[in-house]
């Protein structure tokens, strides 16, 4: 079965469109199978590196102006890295800016909490088989290792645990890496490995790797046990795509006096898309009504016929949670070729949960970054935050002209010309310097 997986791979939806976009459609390219060793340790029944993740050496994303963007930017998750490249259930991994580790964009300790990892992916010794187990479950036997990646929550705060401590009955941890961001060592080890590929390759790079961690023996005489040691193992290399200044958004200011489809604040580099004529609105309510499973399933296939028939570069999608989760319960199952003819995409998280994750890193945020589309996460009834709620669920729905099989979706699925709607297309400017982003319309 595996076997036929592999070569299956090779026809894969996403590898044809982006073989057809790079003009490699006609070459003649044959299917290569890399075996890599999994790095890693076995803790009990599970087998894991201690740190995987994604490291960028140019950092796209400084949310505080003191972070030196040159410095290099870290996606930080315990166990096999498959949690940082891809967008998990209600999974966040650490973001680091490797010139200030410790500033995190969650300050507060109801965030701390939120944002966290909350499940790992190991290989499970029983079975023989890949799975994702409960962080708890999966560092229960890791020993030194939980005072670098974990914190003992204890009510009112978040507690360091001491080196080499072993879990307790009892104990509830929260996976900040707090302990790992303060060792020297470690963000030194980033930031130059980062530093260096980018000068070899002439490139800024994007890093996929595993960090396995050496704990020396301490002498006996010795007051405080010696420092850990750290292995980095490089498991992907490759160019980071990065959107040229000339497509750097202008300044939002003027454009407060525009009617607006929404405004909010963000913490995204900048960026302006113009001339988006048409919008599918998959609206939160209806879609989260749906029973899992079929029924929204039923939803997100009808968005890569939307994908094929709207006008291509000039239309955008708004839906809820995470655009590129495979989780229903998170958002429309959908991948990157369901949505490769888009130029915008907008993900509207509910007040009472966190905002859509920032998946710098994941497979399906490069790949439509590199296509130029356009990632806007906004949470509605946040402080200084505005939506026209009534355009998008009141206007006329133009699904059934383009899906006249999708007919019966139309309350979960609106299609919206704005045009028609609003008198003109919609456009988009994000700006890094305000921490806002406005999607208003030209008349």
């Amino acid at each position: 079965m595996y076997k036929r997986q592999v070569y299956a791979s090779s026809l894969n939806p996403d590898a044809l469109l982006y073989r057809r976009k790079h003009n490699l459609i006609d070459y003649d390219e044959r299917m290569a199978i890399l075996l890599q060793r999994v790095t890693g340790r076995w803790c009990g029944r599970y087998f894991y590196p201690d740190i995987g993740g994604v490291g960028f050496s140019q950092n796209p994303f400084a949310w505080s102006p003191e972070i030196r963007p040159e410095d290099g930017f870290l996606r930080l998750v315990t166990g096999l890295s498959l949690h940082a490249v891809e967008r998990v259930a209600r999974d966040y991994p650490r973001l680091v800016a490797l010139s200030h580790p410790h500033l995190r964009p969650e300050n507060t300790l109801a965030d701390k909490r939120r944002f966290s990892q909350r499940s790992m992916a190991v290989i499970d010794r029983q079975t023989q088989e890949l799975v994702t187990v409960p962080t708890d479950d999966g560092l229960s036997e890791c020993g030194p290792l939980l005072s670098l990646v974990a914190e003992r929550d204890v009510g009112d705060s978040l507690v360091p645990v001491p080196p080499r401590a072993v879990p307790q009955p009892g104990d509830h941890l929260v996976v900040t890496f707090d302990g790992l961001t303060r060792d020297a060592a470690f963000v030194g080890l980033m930031r130059d490995t980062l530093q260096r590929l980018e000068s070899v390759y002439g490139n800024p790079m994007n890093l996929e790797f595993a960090v396995n961690i050496e704990w020396p023996d301490a002498p006996v005489e010795a007051a405080t046990p010696p420092p850990p040691v750290y292995h980095l193992h490089i498991l992907e290399c490759r160019p980071l795509y990065q959107r040229n200044l000339a497509e750097s958004g202008p300044d939002p200011a003027p454009l407060r006096d525009k009617h607006r489809l929404f405004a909010m604040p963000s913490l995204l580099p900048s960026a302006a898309v113009e001339q988006i004529t048409y919008l599918v609105f998959i609206d939160p309510a209806p879609y989260y009504h749906l029973p899992e499973g079929d029924e929204r399933q039923r939803v997100a296939d009808r968005v890569p016929a939307l994908n094929d028939r709207l006008p291509a570069s000039h239309f955008g999608l708004i839906g809820p949670g995470r655009w590129g989760s495979l989780d229903s319960r998170l958002s429309v199952p959908v991948t990157y070729s369901d949505i490769c003819n888009s130029k915008l995409l907008v993900e509207i998280s509910p007040p009472y949960t966190p905002p859509p994750e920032l998946a710098y890193g994941t497979d399906f945020y490069e790949d439509v970054v590199e296509a130029g589309i356009v990632v806007v996460g906004i949470q509605p009834g946040q402080e200084g935050s505005e939506m026209d709620w009534e355009l998008l669920r009141g206007s006329p729905n133009h699904l059934a002209e383009f899906v006249p099989e999708a007919a019966d979706l139309a309350p979960v699925i609106r299609v919206i010309d704005l045009r028609a709607a609003a008198g003109s297309p919609l456009r988009i400017v994000i700006d890094n310097e305000t921490n806002e982003v406005v999607a208003c319309f030209e008349e």
